[in-house]
């Protein structure tokens, strides 16, 4: 097949949970089928590196400039402010461009693709007037199950007014786009039920996120007991909500029971507001990193105290990839088939993750008994050499048979 993807970023040097999915799939589909990706190119001096790197996968990538999507200063809230009245969410309209419509009508008319594929569903906008081949999205989360949680967790009033304004706006567009897109690949089962449930029409189908086994993988390296470790991009909010919630919430409740304790948060771009409560709390903050399976190896546990968010987290896959003992939250380890008590630990109060995460700093043991549980379920479900054919059986069926209806 002709496999047209359409991006917002390429997903290489991989620095996120997004870009690791969405690398890792065209990796492997690229070994079958030809791939051409169109994408934003945004100016950062690592898109050299990946417009080489896919390249030399054999991906043709049709890049598309951009000016940087800064979500600061006066352009910005200018931006927020126009977008009310607009039709469309922000994390939509603010990805709309003619420059990016007009290269799509191009590499359409050149590439005769047999399928397009919105590898985030708010550029399904770019699918809407395609016409003779089908049309597939990929919801890394149901973006609407993401915007209900920062309703909940936003206090300032004016802001969670703002907040509701552009949640049922983001309803609204899963709503339209679900009602003619040809298919959805979804992340998580729970959220492939809600699509099941609510749009029935929708032929959709589950392919787990998953993790490069090769890649993460146990290692001798020493432990420090009293390490623990989040990993994320810090430029996402439910990360920076769940770093939040710890640090204000659950590390004081933790240092009472182990006092040596040291949190490490390893991701790219952490707000200034959010470290310097760190700073004030004694969190490190690494910043972006190379490589973070130094960090997770040396970490006594890796933490996910996530309270927003949708899709399946990839860093619990990592993690236990490596062997690593994971503390999380029920909604942290949504979507993932693992069970609280065998491959990991399940806490949804700040007394509940703070006893559950000092019980294991105490017991190393009982640390290594979790990850050896969650590495043998990683390695029996979460492979993205088997999750790659799930999605290419799905995009060949649709080829095929685009009017098909049902459910994967």
């Amino acid at each position: 097949m002709k496999i047209l993807v359409l991006d917002e970023f390429l997903s290489y040097p991989v620095d996120s949970g997004k870009k690791v999915r969405t690398y890792n799939l065209l990796r492997q589909m690229a070994r079958h089928h030809t791939i051409t990706l169109q994408t934003y190119v945004w100016g950062d001096p690592a898109e050299k590196v990946g417009l080489e790197h896919f390249r030399s996968l054999g991906i043709e990538v049709v890049a598309v400039p951009r000016r940087d999507p800064r979500k600061s200063g006066a352009r910005f809230y200018w931006a927020l402010f126009r977008n009310l009245f607009s039709p469309l969410p922000y994390i939509v309209d603010g990805h709309v461009s003619d420059r990016y419509a007009e290269a799509l009508a191009t590499t359409i008319a050149r590439v005769r693709p047999d399928i397009a594929l919105a590898e985030w569903s708010p550029y399904s906008v770019y699918l809407r007037p395609l016409t003779g081949i089908p049309r597939v999205a990929v919801a890394h989360n149901l973006e609407s199950s993401i915007w209900r949680g920062y309703v909940e967790q936003t206090a300032n009033p004016a802001k969670r007014a703002y907040v509701r304004h552009q949640y049922r706006k983001v309803v609204a567009f899963e709503d339209e786009i679900f009602d003619w897109l040809d298919g959805l690949i979804t992340v998580s089962p729970v959220e492939l039920a809600h699509i099941a449930a609510r749009y029935p029409r929708l032929n959709a189908v589950l392919v787990d996120n998953g993790v490069d086994t090769d890649y993460f993988s146990p290692a001798a390296e020493e432990e420090d007991d009293n390490l623990i470790a989040f990993t994320g991009s810090m430029d996402w909010r439910p990360n920076q909500d769940a770093v939040q919630y710890f640090t204000t919430a659950i590390l004081p409740e933790l240092r009472r029971r182990a006092e040596a304790v040291t949190a490490v948060v390893v991701g790219r771009r952490p707000p200034e507001w959010l470290a310097a409560l760190g700073r004030k709390h004694g969190v490190i903050f690494t910043g972006s990193v190379d490589d973070v399976r130094p960090w997770v190896r040396r970490a006594a546990v890796s933490i996910v105290p996530l309270r927003i968010g949708g899709g399946s987290r990839l860093k619990i896959l990592e993690a236990l990839a490596m062997k690593k003992a994971v503390v999380s939250t029920t909604l942290g380890a949504e979507g993932l088939d693992l069970k609280s008590g065998e491959h990991l630990l399940i806490a949804d109060t700040p007394g509940e993750f703070a006893a559950a995460v000092a019980g294991l700093l105490a017991n190393r043991a009982r640390r290594r008994q979790l990850g050896a549980a969650g590495y043998q379920q990683v390695i029996r479900k979460y492979r993205w050499e088997e999750l790659a054919s799930v999605q290419l059986r799905f995009l060949e069926s649709l080829a095929h048979n685009p009017s098909g209806q049902a459910h994967g």
